[in-house]
């Protein structure tokens, strides 16, 4: 009844799923074909990149920006700048001490030589360090000029950008420079101010 001989039958029922096997390895083939040109092409623009010949703006804005302080962190002084004059700065001083009354007397000597007071009160909180300064952007510059009157004092950023500069007194606070230093300092004319080492770049406005 059927005259196809065995030979041929069996291959007739094998066409198809070569031909299956072959379209697919054509595709895998084009696939791993395009992978491959994705891969050398990707290797080749990274080592331009590395090697200058092509520039990445972006990369070079995202570590601009990843270097700018964070509230709490050591802010720089700005290039070129000097010392502020301390008629010109608004403190506010506050007590982390066990001693009673120490905010006001360390006010009260900073007055003497033109610095403008907020009232003083107490830290809510505890700091045992020797004393913290913490200015916005616009009063960096002033807070490290009233650095320079307390051994060991540190600035530190806020993001909120007040008028009035802050200076904790800490646990190990002993005591500020004296007044015949202080009137020294003033005398001595335009200083120059130095960021330390560990220190972020303070962000201008509108950045």
């Amino acid at each position: 009844m059927n005259d196809i001989p065995p030979s041929q039958l069996s291959r007739s029922y094998r066409s198809p799923r070569l031909r299956f096997r072959k379209a697919r390895q054509r595709r895998q083939n084009i696939a791993f074909s395009v992978i491959a040109l994705f891969l050398a092409l990707s290797s080749l623009f990274s080592v331009l990149v590395l090697v200058g010949l092509i520039p990445v703006p972006f990369f070079a804005e995202f570590e601009a920006s990843a270097n700018y302080v964070e509230s709490g962190e050591v802010p720089c002084v700005p290039e070129g700048a000097k010392a502020a004059p301390l008629d010109g700065i608004v403190v506010k001083v506050l007590n982390a001490t066990g001693e009673p009354g120490l905010a006001g007397t360390v006010g009260e000597k900073l007055a003497a030589h033109g610095v403008t007071l907020e009232e003083p009160g107490n830290y809510a909180g505890q700091f045992y360090g020797t004393v913290r300064i913490r200015a916005g952007a616009s009063q960096v510059v002033n807070a490290y000029t009233l650095e320079r009157l307390f051994p060991d004092a540190s600035v530190r950023y806020t993001q909120s950008d007040s008028q009035v500069i802050t200076i904790v007194l800490g646990e190990h606070f002993s005591s500020m420079l004296s007044d015949e230093e202080i009137t020294a300092l003033i005398e001595s004319g335009d200083t120059e101010l130095h960021s330390p080492k560990e220190c972020k770049t303070v962000p201008q406005a509108g950045e």
